[in-house]
């Protein structure tokens, strides 16, 4: 049953990074969240790697180094939620670099520690401290999408970050007696947990329009944290420039009994603001796909014709 479930999860999780390299992935290059991408395409292929290594040395043939290259998997699942902290120009490429590397390096000290001295014969270990160190980024990263579309799919990908940990460490609970069976659930988490996000965007491709259409995907792509500095800055504008209109995390509130005229008064304004505030953070064309999306329709079926996700 564990070889079947992990070459099942392997399957999956190869499934969903050639949707991402082939879909969407090139639709990010009009985000700051090109990077985030990248990292993410570099740890679900370090993920299938080491698991398919795994299957071929069998259940029953254990290797020191496989619970090791399973935790550096971890924190490379870490990465590209980290990454879109810092997902702001022209500052990108120094967090990446100055952050997530860091980070990374920090997390993974343990396995450092261990190549500097004597190689190691048993499973990996980690201390409560190391322990910490990634709950912590489990939990601040988590937080960024509480109260986004992608909230239930963030928690299912933290979750399954959570159980594959309790493999790296006597002092978690592990559900399952077998690393193997624990690593399978864990990866088909994750493989379940992007198919769920990228449904839920396509499905928000469809229903959404117009500016507040762009308002409500730049939150639940680039999380809460980032929305909430941007709605005091496009509100602060708004009340400078008396639009009829404020900003809140679920979408406008609009002021009532406006007319036709003052409502489209209102958005040439926005328009403006929107272009110049979210430069930091998506390309024009970005912008102009959503506000396209008025004049045409799109299928809420992932599996229909390509689509931009950003």
């Amino acid at each position: 049953m564990s070889m079947s479930l992990a070459i099942f999860s392997m399957l999956l999780l190869s499934g969903m990074l050639g949707l991402w390299i082939v879909r969407i992935q090139p639709m990010l290059g009009f985000t700051t969240l090109s990077g985030a991408g990248c990292w993410l395409m570099l740890g679900l292929a370090f993920w299938i790697i080491v698991t398919s290594l795994e299957i071929w040395c069998g259940e029953n043939h254990s290797h020191s180094w496989i619970s090791r290259a399973h935790y550096l998997s971890i924190t490379l699942m870490l990465s590209p939620l980290v990454s879109v902290l810092g997902a702001k120009r022209p500052g990108i490429r120094v967090w990446n670099v100055f952050v997530v590397i860091p980070m990374l390096l920090m997390l993974n000290w343990p396995l450092i520690a261990e190549l500097l001295g004597t190689p190691p014969n048993l499973s990996l270990n980690l201390e409560p401290p190391a322990l910490m160190g990634v709950i912590v980024v489990l939990l601040m990263v988590l937080g960024n999408y509480f109260g986004t579309r992608l909230t239930l799919p963030a928690m299912m990908y933290c979750l399954a970050m959570a159980i594959a940990l309790s493999t790296c460490s006597e002092s978690l609970p592990v559900p399952y007696r077998s690393p193997l069976l624990v690593r399978a659930l864990s990866g088909m988490l994750v493989g379940c947990s992007l198919f769920l996000m990228l449904s839920r965007m396509k499905r928000a491709a469809f229903e959404r329009r117009s500016y507040e259409g762009i308002w409500l995907d730049f939150r639940d792509w680039f999380g809460i944290l980032w929305t909430r500095r941007v709605m005091e800055r496009l509100n602060q504008t708004a009340e400078s420039e008396n639009w009829r209109v404020r900003l809140s995390l679920e979408g406008f509130v609009w002021e009532d009994e406006l007319t036709e005229a003052q409502r489209q008064e209102t958005l040439k304004k926005m328009d403006r603001a929107f272009r110049w505030i979210f430069r930091r953070f998506v390309d024009e064309e970005w912008i102009d796909e959503r506000l396209q999306r008025s004049e045409t329709e799109v299928s809420p079926d992932i599996t229909a014709g390509p689509v931009q996700i950003d």
